[in-house]
């Protein structure tokens, strides 16, 4: 995706986010989460002349088994280069650090969960033809906040660690930036 197009996506989202009526959060049991984020990765090695990139983007669903306890089965979708989309599907946990307070606009939380995966992050299958089969574990570790910005729409703020677990064990560290919407 050019600049461009992260620019309407990136507008598109603040105009809809903005429009509605700004409320607070009251999170509950049922309460059914719907969230997408975006994480944008560079890194470059010594013996290289250009940054090698990843775009990833995951896309969650969550259902909170109590106020505070969300089951968030998630599907991440990764991009390096010219390659192609790799996927990280995992089945997080998060506990919501949340008062029950209808004023609370601030809800911290902590999760962890394990996945499964085609790929690994900035590494390249074209250059590894013998890992393109392969699938990886990966451990889900992380914290964020979540702040509401009406009643059911909410920017979400998260950092994460992941370890591609195997042989050739890869671990990353990911800020994520999106926006959750809850419903009933």
């Amino acid at each position: 995706m050019n600049s461009k197009g992260i620019v309407i996506v990136l507008s598109v989202g603040c105009i809809l986010t903005f429009a509605v009526e700004t409320l607070y959060a009251q999170i509950k049991k049922g309460d059914k989460e719907l969230s997408v984020a975006a994480s944008f990765m560079a890194r470059k090695a010594e013996n290289q002349n250009e940054f090698a990139t990843v775009f990833n983007v995951p896309i969650r669903f969550g259902i909170f088994a109590a106020r505070a306890i969300e089951f968030e089965p998630e599907l991440l979708f990764t991009k390096f280069k010219e390659e192609d989309t790799g996927f990280v599907f995992s089945a997080n946990l998060a506990y919501h650090f949340s008062s029950g307070h209808p004023q609370q606009k601030i809800v911290p939380y902590i999760f962890g969960g394990l996945g499964v995966s085609n790929t690994f992050l900035f590494l390249s299958n074209t250059l590894y033809p013998e890992r393109s089969g392969d699938h990886f574990t990966v451990l889900n570790l992380g914290a964020g906040i979540k702040q509401f910005i009406a009643k059911d729409v909410a920017l979400r703020l998260e950092y994460r660690f992941q370890d591609f677990m195997g042989n050739d064990a890869v671990v990353y560290h990911h800020l994520f930036l999106g926006l959750s919407v809850f419903f009933n």
